[in-house]
């Protein structure tokens, strides 16, 4: 055998994707492997893949929200603050798509060591990173606003127990925290770019907002599961018609912000973060579940039927299904026309949570019906 015959016998041997690129830069000779440039290419795409789905499932979701969400629900704070996390999440996507097509998304930034970022190029790094902060902020927005409805009482507006009050302010410290820690990691990263110093902002500046994110989540969590444990219980104890097991399976898949929680939480132990895949799925996630969960944080624990679906307007049990309006005064048109079964549940519901005992009760049988009696609480 010739050694030129030998020497193609070798190269057909290699490995392609190991074949070595040599170039010049600035820091002398440089080489990247074909698979290193297949990488970066994949990393490309599927970042634009996700950025285009989370621009058209905000869209749509944020259509949908308008139309199914109930005329009085659409003047409160959660209300919009759903929005502005909708639209907050597709103008990000926007920007990262201008991201991909200018030079900080270009091969020659990548591997060839020369800086060719321009103003506007930085400028429109500094734009989505403050957009990334307000994302953050609409999202802990919804998340207090739903705190605040899960412990809303409809007789004075308030919860009386100390606690449900400390559990709304572990909620806002925890939001103002993150988004604290969230404005100092912009800052790092806004120095470390306009400064062109090549110096690398601290590690803790990148995981400390990340882990305080994943705890409100989880808090969150805990607080909707909370709630259908204790609904569980009640309408058990007060003899109402409960939650079927594939309706509770729903809530705590769907309804309790569980799912967009363990995401966040695999993509950070699997130091994916510095990507665009399972990071932006886990942000993406936690924005087109919070309508779900909303639906949960809003639903009665009076009406004759379970439901999960407060504040929208959808084919099943609703609103119009209790005695109370949607600020969860008493219907007063609508005294005379309440139905025994539900005048029967309502007034259990009310023993059961101590506002009128067995003797009262006795005493108020043949009276009329009084809204002291009849208001219910929601967790």
């Amino acid at each position: 055998m010739s050694a030129d015959d030998a020497y193609m016998e070798y190269l057909m041997s290699q490995n392609p994707f190991e074949i070595l690129l040599n170039y010049t830069t600035p820091a002398g000779v440089q080489q990247v492997t074909f698979q290193e440039l297949d990488h970066w290419l994949y990393r490309q795409c599927q970042g634009s893949i996700i950025q285009g789905i989370k621009l058209g499932a905000g869209i749509i979701m944020i259509l949908a929200t308008n139309m199914f969400t109930r005329r009085a629900n659409k003047m409160k704070p959660m209300f919009w603050g759903l929005q502005a996390t909708l639209f907050f999440m597709c103008l990000k996507s926007i920007f990262y798509m201008y991201y991909y097509l200018s030079n900080s998304g270009s091969i020659t930034f990548a591997f060839s060591g020369y800086y060719v970022l321009d103003v506007t190029n930085r400028n429109m790094t500094t734009v989505t990173d403050l957009i990334q902060v307000l994302f953050v902020a609409s999202i802990q927005l919804v998340l207090i606003c739903q705190v605040w409805t899960l412990y809303k009482i409809p007789e004075n507006g308030y919860a009386k127990n100390v606690l449900k009050f400390v559990v709304l302010g572990v909620c806002i410290v925890l939001a103002v925290v993150n988004i604290g820690f969230y404005i100092v990691d912009i800052t790092f990263a806004l120095i470390e770019i306009y400064n062109e110093s090549g110096e690398t902002s601290p590690i803790w500046t990148f995981n400390v907002p990340v882990i305080l994110f994943l705890t409100s989540l989880w808090f969150q969590s805990f607080c909707l599961i909370g709630k259908l444990v204790y609904c569980v219980y009640l309408r058990r104890q007060c003899g109402m018609k409960n939650f079927s097991i594939y309706h509770i399976l729903f809530i705590m898949s769907f309804q309790s912000m569980i799912i967009p929680a363990m995401v966040v939480i695999v993509s950070y132990n699997l130091n994916d973060w510095t990507s665009n895949t399972l990071p932006e799925i886990s942000f993406f996630l936690t924005a087109m579940f919070l309508p779900f969960s909303i639906m949960w944080a809003s639903s009665r624990n009076d009406s004759s039927s379970p439901y999960s679906t407060g504040g929208f307007m959808v084919n099943s049990v609703s609103h119009d299904d209790s005695i109370y309006d949607s600020e969860g005064s008493l219907k007063i048109s609508d005294i005379e026309n309440i139905p025994e079964e539900e005048s029967t549940i309502s007034q259990n519901y009310a023993m059961y949570n101590g506002e009128k005992g067995i003797e009262e009760q006795e005493e108020d049988e043949d009276e009329a019906i009084s809204p002291t009696t009849l208001h219910s609480r929601t967790i």
